[in-house]
């Protein structure tokens, strides 16, 4: 039982010892990127636009931190409307997986339920992306609406007063 002890303590230190190599190398390197540029912004955009998630793309070393990137979307129109054009594009890059899917039970390489299950749950993705793929019938009406009350016999309104 100690020798066990013993070889989780020396993992332990030897894990701390990568960390903290890790973390050197990144402060060496000037950290990961706050500053934004126009090759990260383009990378970051065309990455969700393939479909990747913010988690995935902030787990890159290369890319800025989820915390940084929430910032940016707070902080830059700029970076918001691309980023919002981004998930727009994302609801395709969803849709061609749908469509993926359907040719891998045509082929008989997929159970039907195993895909039903996730063609639902891409599908739904996609028209909260994207509004192409939305199910609901979305009505919008702009301008000006009058409305009057005609008294058809002779009755009155209440009157107000009391």
């Amino acid at each position: 039982m100690a020798k066990l002890q013993t070889i989780r303590e020396q993992i332990d230190i030897e894990e701390e010892r990568k960390r903290q190599e890790f973390v050197a190398f990144i402060k060496s390197q000037g950290g990961r990127p706050t500053i934004k540029t126009n090759e990260i912004i383009n990378e970051l955009c065309l990455r969700i636009a393939a479909g990747e998630s913010l988690m995935s793309i902030s787990r890159d070393e290369r890319m800025p931190g989820l915390a940084t990137i929430y910032r940016w979307i707070h902080d830059d129109d700029r970076f918001r409307e691309a980023y919002a054009r981004s998930r727009g594009d994302q609801g395709h890059s969803i849709y061609s997986e749908i469509q993926q899917v359907e040719t891998l039970v045509e082929s008989g390489l997929m159970d039907p339920n195993t895909a039903r299950v996730l063609i639902d749950s891409k599908r739904w993705r996609a028209a909260r992306m994207n509004q192409a793929y939305n199910d609901k019938l979305v009505i919008q009406q702009e301008g000006k609406v009058d409305l009057s009350i005609v008294w058809q016999d002779d009755t009155q309104p209440p009157d107000e007063g009391g």
